[in-house]
């Protein structure tokens, strides 16, 4: 894939029913396979020649209002003598418009009898240098563009997610009034500190903290899972008023436990 902006550049590789994406934004094109596949570039970050071909080669037919034109698709299956199978995998767009930019996303679904050997991405930029999407680049992910709830580089706290978060309206039955919002994150993973300790997690809780004191839609709780179980079974049991009020409910700390 190619592009006008570095920033719009990155790269994901998925878990067993997840999908690998590889994102970038102008002229563009990837190339990933399901086998050991490796493309002879001019030197380090350098886009294939195939590419570069494609840049004076005309565009198909558009109207004003296209957002993108795919200028090269190949996919090569090859049967090996082991039964296994190979799939590769080459597209090329022209991002015409911001609009076009999910062009700038490779996506490869794969399970657990399928692993993808190689991912490669370009960005070639009106002007500059060429620029490879590299392997560190590279990100896990459940469905892409689905929203899960997870906190990454590439998916940071925002205000929008917060309102599907609260869209979504989980509760139970009979205490709507109470939301519960789980999200996760890989906060062992080194290429994930951002999410954890970045910009976007500081700005993101200050609003969320100050939220609350100049509204009156919602009042806000953080819990651990043990608590938030434990005010999911007060709710069951028909309880009402402040949710934080049962944090100890019916699971308590050990060392609670222990001197009572």
């Amino acid at each position: 894939m190619a592009t006008n902006s570095k920033s719009l550049c990155s790269r994901v590789r998925n878990l067993p029913k997840s999908q690998a994406c590889l994102r970038v934004s102008q002229f563009v094109a990837f190339v990933f396979c399901l086998a050991a596949f490796l493309t002879p570039v001019s030197r380090a970050g350098d886009a294939p020649s195939w590419m570069h071909a494609l840049t004076s080669a005309p565009l198909p037919d558009h109207d004003n209002k296209t957002d993108a034109v795919l200028l090269y698709s190949e996919d090569i299956v090859t049967v090996q003598g082991n039964g296994k199978i190979k799939h590769l995998t080459r597209r090329a767009f022209k991002i015409l418009r911001v609009g076009g930019k999910e062009h700038g996303t490779a996506v490869a679904y794969i399970d657990a009898e399928t692993k993808i050997l190689s991912m490669k991405g370009w960005c070639i930029p009106a002007q500059g240098k060429d620029y490879e999407v590299k392997e560190k680049e590279a990100v896990e992910t459940a469905i892409f563009g689905v929203e899960n709830g997870e906190l990454s580089g590439i998916n940071p706290p925002t205000l929008r997610r917060l309102r599907l978060w609260q869209e979504a309206a989980i509760s139970v039955r009979g205490r709507p009034d109470w939301l519960f919002i789980k999200l996760h994150c890989h906060g062992m993973e080194p290429r994930e500190e951002s999410a954890m300790l970045g910009t976007s997690i500081q700005n993101f809780l200050q609003e969320l903290v100050k939220g609350p004191g100049n509204r009156t839609e919602y009042r806000l709780h953080f819990v651990t899972v043990r608590e938030m179980v434990n005010i999911i079974l007060a709710a069951c049991d028909g309880r009402g008023g402040n949710p934080g009020e049962y944090r100890d409910y019916h699971f308590q700390l050990i060392d609670a436990l222990v001197r009572n």
